[in-house]
């Protein structure tokens, strides 16, 4: 199998994204049961030539909570700041080349993130919204190639590959929360060393940084809505 590009065009990454939400999807169904503790899971991506990172939690809310934490997660990158997770310093977003075709809900963003290196890390990915069967809504992200978006000064360039994404369910009344992340290194060193170096430490369980930031995003994700999305008035002019 051949390995995906760390970039791929808008137009790729939009005509693969229906695909790409069904194998979240089926990540979803193979994770197992979800409580109010994030659990992480690992899953080996031949593509990617690493493995994904897969972590979960439900929450006790009403119904209406899946509508807003899909809307959020949605537009995460136009927002000022994003409670769940505070190393998001600020994003960018741009409108879709006009040779991107468009079945289903598409948008161009960058996000900025200080993990800890002495610069911050963007991901510059075409963000799609799919509703799944059962209505288990998929954030799909892809990183991608486009001079409509300029990397920003001052940064560095990660990125994402298939399948990465978040999956939204309401289901006896928990809201549910599966994040998905599959990235080939930290951008520390040239690939394919950094590749090397990543999954050194993921294969000989010297990953717990990377670990705990999953868990500590989802728990604070969690508290917030059980906060009943504080600050939300504040963010809801961000969102569409």
């Amino acid at each position: 199998m051949p390995l995906q590009d760390f970039e791929i065009s808008p137009q790729a990454a939009a005509a693969e994204a229906h695909v790409s939400a069904r194998e979240l999807s089926v990540l979803v169904d193979q994770y197992g049961p979800v409580t109010d503790v994030p659990v992480i899971r690992r899953w080996w991506i031949p593509s990617a030539a690493t493995w994904c990172y897969h972590t979960a939690i439900a929450v006790s809310t009403a119904p209406e909570s899946l509508r807003i934490a899909t809307g959020v997660f949605v537009d995460a990158a136009r927002l000022p700041s994003q409670p769940w997770y505070p190393q998001f310093r600020y994003g960018l977003t741009a409108p879709l080349p006009d040779d991107v075709e468009l079945s289903g809900s598409h948008s161009l963003s960058i996000g900025v993130f200080d993990v800890g290196l002495p610069k911050p890390r963007a991901y510059r990915q075409l963000v799609s919204h799919h509703v799944l069967p059962a209505n288990r809504q998929a954030i799909v992200m892809r990183s991608v190639a486009s001079p409509a978006l300029a990397w920003p000064a001052g940064v560095v360039p990660a990125y994402a590959l298939s399948p990465s994404g978040d999956v939204l369910e309401y289901v006896d009344g928990r809201l549910v929360w599966h994040h998905i992340c599959t990235t080939p290194g930290a951008s520390v060193l040239p690939m394919p060393m950094d590749r090397w170096l990543i999954n050194a430490l993921r294969l000989l369980r010297l990953d717990g940084a990377e670990r705990n930031t999953y868990r500590e995003e989802l728990t604070a994700w969690a508290d917030w809505v059980q906060q009943g999305f504080a600050g939300l008035a504040d963010l809801s002019a961000h969102l569409r």
